[in-house]
């Protein structure tokens, strides 16, 4: 069995997606294939709830689709 690649972007971190969109890693899945997905939310405070109601939650992105954000420091 092939060695599954490791996810390229961590829970919690702001990536933005080709329409210029920010969003936030909330979970990190798998497809039937092992290919990586990844489950986002709107904001930082979506990344704390634990309930069902993820009205804000696009699931199953690949990681083709998203970029990391790099916030930089203020001076």
């Amino acid at each position: 069995m092939a060695e599954r690649k490791q996810h390229k972007y961590r829970v919690g971190s702001l990536v933005g997606l080709e329409n210029g969109v920010r969003m936030f890693i909330k979970e990190l899945r798998r497809d039937c294939d092992g290919t990586n997905l990844y489950n986002l939310v709107a904001t930082r405070e979506d990344l704390e709830r634990t309930d069902e109601m993820f009205f804000s939650c696009i699931c199953g992105i690949h990681e083709s689709f998203i970029t990391a954000i790099i916030k930089e420091e203020r001076k």
